[in-house]
C-alpha cells in the first residue's frame, strides 16, 4: 500500500512505501563499502585471534593433565579416587574454557559468511541508485561481537 510520499527524496516522481533509507549518492555507497571492508577485516582479525588462542589453551591443559598424572603416580593406590576427582574437574574447566572460545569462533565465522554475502551484494549493486541500506545495525552488532570476543579472550 502506497503512503503517497516519495520513496527516494531525490526521485520525487516515484511513490511507494520505503522500508529503509535509500542511498542515492555513489560517494555514500563507496564510504559504506569501505566501512564494510574495515568491519570484515576486523572480523578476520578476531577469527585469527580466537584460532591462535585455542591450540595454546589445549596445550596448557594437556601439560597440566600430564603434571597431575605424574604427581599422583607415586600414590596411585591411596589417592586414586582423588586423582579421578581432580581430572574430572580439570576436564570440566577445560570444557568451560575452550567451549566459549569455540562458540565465539563459530559466531565470528557465521557473521563473516553473512557479511561477505552482503558485502558482495553491495559491490555488485554499488552503482544502483535504489540501493536499500540496513547496515548501521549490522556494523554495531559486529562491533559488539568483537568487543565481547576481546573481553572474553583477554580478561
Amino acid at each position: 500500500e502506497s503512503s503517497g510520499s516519495p520513496v527516494c527524496p531525490e526521485c520525487p516522481e516515484e511513490e511507494g512505501e520505503a522500508t529503509a533509507p535509500f542511498l542515492c549518492d555513489p560517494e555514500q555507497i563507496s564510504e559504506l563499502i569501505q566501512k564494510h571492508n574495515l568491519a570484515l577485516e576486523t572480523l578476520v582479525e578476531a577469527d585469527t585471534s580466537v584460532n591462535d588462542i585455542i591450540p595454546t589453551v589445549e596445550q596448557d591443559f594437556a601439560r597440566i593433565k600430564a603434571e597431575v598424572r605424574k604427581e599422583f603416580g607415586y600414590f596411585h593406590g591411596l589417592l586414586q579416587s582423588r586423582e579421578q576427582f581432580l581430572l574430572e574437574n580439570l576436564e570440566k574447566t577445560q570444557t568451560d574454557t575452550v567451549q566459549p572460545l569455540l562458540d565465539i569462533r563459530y559466531d565470528v565465522a557465521k557473521t563473516m559468511r553473512g557479511y561477505r554475502s552482503q558485502f558482495n551484494w553491495l559491490l555488485a549493486n554499488k552503482e544502483n541508485k535504489r540501493l536499500l541500506v540496513k547496515r548501521q545495525t549490522k556494523v554495531q552488532e559486529i562491533k559488539k561481537a568483537i568487543t565481547e570476543a576481546k573481553t572474553t579472550l583477554f580478561v
